[in-house]
Order: structure tokens, then sequence, then C-alpha cells
């Protein structure tokens, strides 16, 4: 396996063993091979011990697999290399977890929920939203100013009151 190979995801829509050729792979001509690599090939394309009847169903162990997000480089299927169903989903399937997805957007969130709980019980107290609690932080803030500021008299005060008591 290449570095190139390495870095790049595993397609779910291709079986490896089909031998097709996928989008991060390069074909190779036959104008570099000599006699016995073309032997070789022949061989492989056509030879009896490669030929495997398969089904165009999918696999469970695969599917399993690909909803657990367990699928990568080096799962293998639990049949083994004689798995005769495909390791590759159809063009356009869709997954279980996908579709449990689309089906949470259409829920409340977290905060509306909230909110009508709150209202349940008490429907005179305010919403939890940032921009209904802003009067009251303004207001808190502008107490802890005036406060801060008749602390800060009150010490002025007391420390000019020392400085001349002791001259």
């Amino acid at each position: 396996m290449s570095l190139a190979n390495k870095s790049e995801k595993r397609s779910l829509y291709a079986d490896k063993r089909d031998g097709e050729q996928g989008e991060g792979q390069v074909k190779e001509g036959m104008e570099s091979w000599d006699q016995s690599k073309l032997e070789e090939v022949i061989n492989k394309k056509h030879g009896e011990k490669n030929k495997r009847q398969t089904s165009s169903q999918i696999c469970r162990h695969f599917l399993a697999a690909v909803e657990k997000n367990v699928y990568g480089w080096f799962w293998e299927c639990s049949n083994g290399e004689k798995c005769l169903y495909r390791h590759a989903l159809p063009p356009g399937f869709v997954l279980k977890r996908d579709v449990v997805k689309a089906d949470k957007k259409d829920e409340l969130t977290l905060e509306e929920l909230i909110d009508i709980e709150r209202k349940k019980l008490a429907p005179t107290l305010p919403g939890l939203h940032w921009k209904l609690s802003l009067p009251g932080k303004k207001r808190n803030l502008k107490r802890r100013k005036t406060n801060l500021l008749k602390i800060t008299k009150k010490e002025e005060k007391r420390f000019q009151t020392r400085e001349t008591a002791r001259v």
C-alpha cells in the first residue's frame, strides 16, 4: 500500500475485490508490460482459482461496519475473502445513522424546551434568551458602579481624615 493510498479514505462505493479503478487509483497501460507480466495478468483475470461467485446484495457485516464507523483500511469481513456479497454501497444509498440525524433537525432545541417547561411551572417568569436578560444585566451593572463609587468616596474621605490627623 503506497503512502498516497494511506492518506485517502477508503471508498464506500467501490469493492476492492472487484478490481475496479477507484477515484484515487491510476490505471497502468499495457505498453510497458513484458511477456511475463502479460501472462500473469491474463492468468489473474481468467484463471480458474480467481473466479468467485458474487451476489448483488450488500454484505450485512460490511453494512454493520459502515453504520458503526468501523469500516476503514484495516477492516476485514467476518466471512473473509470468500464472502459472496458486495462490500460497496450502491449510489444514493442512505445509511440509518444519516436518517436519524435528519429527523433530529425537526426537534426542539434545548433552550426552547427549557423555556416551554419553565412557562408550564410559572407563566410569569421571563424567558432564558440572552436578549431578554439584557435590561436586568444593565440594571445590575449600573447598581454595582454606583456602589463602587460610594465605597471609593468613603475610602477617600477616610484616607484624607487620617492624613489630616497625622499632620
